[in-house]
């Protein structure tokens, strides 16, 4: 009868290690598809901050050639 126990003790920190290295790996794949989410959402406000100077740059101008005529 003591076999028994020892073998079910065995078997179930078996089967959750299994679980918990699954689970373990999952939440590892997530982690990393946010992470390259957030440097490509990183790179386009980036690019937008650039977009923006460079409108702001050729309003200024628009102005100035503006009240110049």
């Amino acid at each position: 009868m003591s076999e028994k126990i020892g073998k079910k003790n065995i078997e179930k920190p078996t089967k959750e290690s299994a679980n918990y290295t699954a689970k373990k790996q999952l939440i590892s794949k997530e982690l990393e598809l946010l992470k390259e989410e957030l440097n490509n959402k990183d790179e386009i406000i980036t690019e937008l901050l650039e977009s923006q100077k460079n409108l702001q740059k050729l309003l200024d101008q628009q102005q100035v050639l503006t009240i110049a005529s």
